[in-house]
């Protein structure tokens, strides 16, 4: 690593401090968020098919009395009849995420996908709300670097927060990865999974940060923040979030003091 690739990286890593995750619309984990992760992290309420949306605003509720910041999902049919829905700025919101997909939309072309995009770029723009998009999670970087570049090439000019998997089975993970539609990175998945009961050792974003920490600063630069997925719970993507900064210092101090050693 050069000087500019070490601070490129150690700025990623700082970001995942303030990373955001995700509970269920049940609301029964928020003790488990309570033990691993500080109030006034940003938490995601998911919306799946035949949730009442009820729940999401109790769960919301419930997270707001306990200090974190929840993120409420909805039941309308697009992204974009919420931003024309007008409720945003009737209710003094001041920021919003929407979905990226490095790895393809399921039910939209990538042409329409990035216009869906920048049709939120302009709204933001209008109404000086902050838009952000968070993405899919991949298991390697390279989706997620090259729908980084087209979007600088689009000039969307959008913040992104990158989503992670968080630590799970190669089992679990392709479980969830198949639902959300995941597939060119999968190959990185299956590559961990072989005989010998490797489908019981759990598997973190660790090779897509590195990735991320080794690509070009400017490649890079539009990312704001992660997003974790707790696929495996959230003990276990809570500590991950604060096992991985503590080994890439470690990495990053070694790799300093050899570098000194054969440079006397």
């Amino acid at each position: 690593m050069t000087v500019t690739d070490d601070i490129s990286s150690g700025e990623l890593t700082s970001l995942l401090a303030s990373a955001s995750v995700e509970v269920s619309s049940r609301g029964h984990e928020l003790q488990e968020l309570r033990d691993n992760f500080r109030p006034g992290t940003d938490v995601t309420i998911t919306f799946l098919p035949g949730d009442n949306y009820r729940h999401n605003v109790d769960t919301a509720s419930a997270l707001r009395r306990a200090g974190y910041n929840p993120v409420p999902k909805g039941s309308f049919r697009s992204s974009l009849d919420v931003c024309a829905s007008g409720l945003i700025e009737a209710h003094g919101i001041l920021s919003v995420s929407v979905a990226g997909h490095p790895e393809g939309h399921p039910y939209l072309s990538a042409a329409n996908a990035f216009k869906g995009l920048e049709a939120w770029r302009d709204w933001g723009q209008q109404t000086k709300i902050r838009v952000d998009v968070v993405t899919q999670f991949c298991f390697e970087s390279w989706p997620i670097l090259g729908w980084i570049g087209e979007l600088d090439a689009r000039a969307i000019g959008l913040p992104v927060i990158v989503g992670l998997a968080g630590p799970a089975t190669p089992a679990t993970l392709t479980k969830f990865a198949l639902r959300c539609g995941i597939g060119n990175s999968m190959r990185s998945l299956r590559s961990q999974i072989g005989r010998f009961g490797r489908l019981l050792t759990d598997t973190g974003p660790d090779n897509v940060m590195r990735g991320l920490q080794s690509a070009p600063k400017a490649a890079t630069a539009p990312i704001a923040g992660f997003h974790l997925f707790p696929f495996g719970g959230l003990r276990k993507a809570g500590g991950w979030l604060r096992g991985y900064p503590r080994e890439t210092l470690r990495q990053m101090e070694q790799a300093a003091s050899g570098a000194g050693a054969q440079n006397p």
